[in-house]
């Protein structure tokens, strides 16, 4: 739906200039200008609904949910209509985390039949169920959509979403195989084979063939030959490596890449002088496996298998941050001839909701059991983890039942009366969130890890100079199997970069990963 269709459905209607003024800001990317001034029109015309509206719309905009809902609250107050209301609290719960409250609102507001079925209500009405796992429901609101809307197939993509999770490759194949070339079948279902390298950053058995039969039957079809592209790109970057492959070499060029192609999440600076010490210490002669391919799509990235036993589960910073890039990262590991997994926190919830594509917690676990179960020879199970996604590493690791757990500079409580009691402010929006949505005994570290009926070796490594960061760690002093490595030199939220720069990023790393009986 476009931006003039919402505002008229929630009756702010075109007809006043302000309102049109403010709608182009909104649409210009000017969102803090559009929020000031929706905000003086709704202070102005405090009894007139639509003006309230507006502030909700520049809010969301503005990835302030909470200034949303108070200006959702104003404009019920003011009069705005039931299902209006509704269309509106879809949104503003969705983006307050509260999915339960926005899959309510969005299936009251169908109810009614007031308001016009459109396909940001229904995929908003599927991501909260999603978030929830309450999949079947998912699926049911996806058959519903089709009734209802005019192209039902800009729904192919959360419905593979949906269903894939609870498939193994061979049905998957066939579900999209089926959508694309049976009764009713269409091209667009092709974006399947995308949703499962997305989701599990592999290759659906037979993707290529199924992929060229797509472009032979609707030759020209922008989508079909893009996917066609990307499919034979990703099968020809995953072949078995030729005899003359050198993984040694293919090390030391990837770590040479690293020095010198931008990355979107890495400081070029600080790249620049990490990159070069991880060269003079990370031993690319003792390679023997290829690296990791990374697909920056993808939530989840499984390397090729080591033969050492060990996994290492790697968990990103909030948003996919990392202090160095995956390739680079996985050179340390292919020294130790481990298997690196790596996650990518796409949604901002510090992986405590679940990573997309498994689902909720739950279902996540359960995913990544499906991936250690496939690693040939696998025995050891170890989790790191830098910055923000090391609250949700530790979580996974007690329910996995991980050996041990590294964890560079992490959040370990996010429960609001803690972070009010250190100054920690930091994204706040995101810690009221997972406050609302996550169960309580997650959002402290001390008291899970405490609980555990066997204790967990967990190295905690941290910036002592930095209060917010000391505190953190220091809340899980006394908690038995962890032990605190304090850098008392630093300062800074860079701990990872530090340690490479000194020389000791690469033997850490190798030695947590080490095993007796691999020694």
């Amino acid at each position: 739906m476009s931006d003039s269709e919402t505002f008229d459905q929630t009756g702010t209607g075109t007809a006043d200039s302000e309102s049109r003024a403010i709608r182009a800001l909104i649409a210009d990317g000017a969102i803090g200008d559009a929020l000031a001034r929706a905000e003086s029109l709704s202070a102005a015309r405090p009894k007139q609904p639509r003006a309230h509206v507006l502030v909700v719309h520049a809010a969301l905009a503005a990835a302030q949910p909470e200034r949303a809902a108070a200006a959702l609250e104003a404009a019920r107050k003011a009069g705005l209509a039931d299902h209006r209301a509704d269309r509106l609290l879809v949104d503003v719960a969705l983006a307050l985390g509260d999915c339960a409250g926005a899959a309510e609102a969005a299936a009251r507001l169908l109810a009614s039949g007031k308001a016009v079925p459109d396909f940001t209500l229904f995929r908003a009405q599927h991501e909260a169920l999603m978030r929830l796992g309450r999949v079947d429901e998912a699926l049911l609101a996806i058959d519903a959509a089709r009734v209802h809307l005019r192209k039902p197939a800009a729904l192919l993509r959360d419905e593979f979403t949906a269903r894939f999770p609870g498939l193994d490759a061979q049905a998957a194949l066939a579900l999209v195989e089926s959508r694309m070339f049976n009764d009713g079948g269409r091209p667009e279902a092709a974006v399947g084979l995308r949703v499962w390298i997305e989701t599990f950053d592999t290759l659906l058995p037979g993707a290529v063939a199924l992929a060229r039969r797509a472009a032979e039957t609707w030759p020209g079809h922008p989508l079909v030959q893009s996917l066609l592209g990307d499919v034979e790109r990703l099968a020809a970057t995953r072949a078995a490596a030729t005899p003359g492959h050198d993984p040694a070499a293919e090390a030391r060029a990837a770590l040479e890449r690293f020095a010198t192609v931008p990355h979107p999440h890495l400081d070029p600076a600080e790249t620049a002088l990490v990159a070069p010490a991880l060269l003079r210490q990370v031993d690319t002669a003792r390679v023997r496996r290829p690296l990791i391919e990374d697909n920056p799509l993808a939530t989840v990235v499984v390397g090729p298998h080591g033969g050492s036993g060990t996994t290492l589960l790697f968990f990103s910073g909030i948003g996919g941050h990392m202090p160095l890039s995956v390739q680079a990262l996985d050179c340390v590991v292919a020294t130790c001839d481990a298997t690196l997994v790596f996650l990518r926190d796409k949604s901002l919830s510090l992986f405590l909701n679940g990573v997309g594509g498994l689902g909720d917690f739950d279902q996540t676990v359960a995913g990544l059991r499906r991936i250690l179960r496939d690693i040939p020879g696998h025995r050891h199970l170890c989790v790191m983890a830098t910055s923000g996604g090391g609250i949700g590493a530790a979580n996974y690791a007690l329910a996995l039942g991980a050996d041990r757990t590294l964890l560079f500079s992490p959040p370990t409580n996010i429960t609001q009366a803690f972070l009010e009691s250190i100054g920690d402010r930091r994204g706040v929006s995101i810690q009221r969130r997972l406050q609302r949505t996550v169960p309580a005994a997650m959002l402290d570290l001390r008291a899970h890890l405490g609980h555990a009926p066997n204790p967990m070796r967990v190295d905690l490594r941290y910036a002592a100079a930095n209060p917010v960061h000391k505190a953190h760690a220091e809340h899980l002093a006394g908690v038995p199997g962890v032990t605190l490595y304090p850098d008392p030199s630093q300062n800074t939220h860079a701990v990872t970069a530090n340690l490479a720069l000194s020389g000791q990023f690469a033997p850490i790393v190798e030695d947590f990963l080490t095993f007796e009986d691999q020694t």
